[in-house]
């Protein structure tokens, strides 16, 4: 089941609430990442929606919502991401593939400039606070973060004080896109759970359709005007358990 605030009341459908919750870090406990890329998009007169594809690898958004025609180059990132691969490969990827994707060659160097003049680092402290009620309620709670080994302890130390446990898709060789991480985050922090008793939260649509699909209940948090909706939803899950 996949759910956004439009749909929230049907996590009461799941009878005795989730028995775990597994929560992508970046952007769910961080504000949006992904309107930063469509800026950059349409500042360089770019498809948003081919520039998110080659710049992530995945759907971020629904196809009706923001379609794109272009490819996701994305077997470098997904050996890198489960660390079988590294960034530079993931970066010579993108170069190699952005003419065909966005229709012109990869500019790298302006793309990381553009990011970096945004609001740098920040967290959503009402979502970790209850994220932290449920856990304090006794619900497993588990932050993943998808990225290369390289980055692993820099993530580590911006998201160590955060106070929930950290999986990384590169230290347990699992991703998303087949359900694996979802499973390692059980066997390690709910092993009496089922995935039919999770519940993922994350900010990508396309994961949370892999999640439901593998029978999990997924919160897509569709931007920082979803938060209020998710922060009363796990509010309810910590009362109710």
């Amino acid at each position: 089941m996949l759910l956004t605030r439009r749909t929230s009341p049907e996590l009461g459908s799941m009878e005795a609430g989730p028995r775990a919750i597994v929560v992508e870090a970046l952007g769910v406990i961080t504000p949006d990442r992904y309107g930063r890329i469509v800026a950059y998009a349409e500042a360089n007169a770019l498809e948003p929606g081919a520039v998110l594809n080659l710049a992530t690898g995945l759907r971020v958004y629904p196809p009706e919502r923001l379609p794109s025609n272009g490819g996701r180059p994305s077997a470098a990132r997904r050996n890198a991401d489960i660390g079988a691969g590294t960034w530079s490969e993931v970066l010579a990827e993108l170069e190699a593939s952005a003419p065909a994707v966005v229709g012109r060659a990869w500019d790298s160097a302006g793309y990381g400039a553009f990011l970096a003049k945004g609001d740098g680092v920040s967290f959503r402290w009402q979502v970790v606070a209850a994220l932290r009620r449920c856990r304090a309620a006794g619900i497993p709670v588990v932050l993943t973060v998808t990225a290369p080994p390289e980055f692993v302890a820099g993530m580590r130390a911006m998201l160590g004080g955060i106070g929930l446990p950290l999986m990384f898709t590169s230290e347990c060789g699992a991703h998303k896109d087949d359900g694996t991480l979802w499973g390692a985050c059980l066997r390690e922090h709910a092993p009496a759970a089922a995935l039919t008793e999770l519940l993922v939260i994350e900010d990508a649509w396309e994961h949370c359709a892999t999640a439901a699909a593998h029978g999990a209940t997924a919160w897509w948090l569709d931007g920082d005007e979803d938060a209020a909706s998710l922060i009363a939803a796990l509010d309810a899950i910590a009362a109710a358990h």
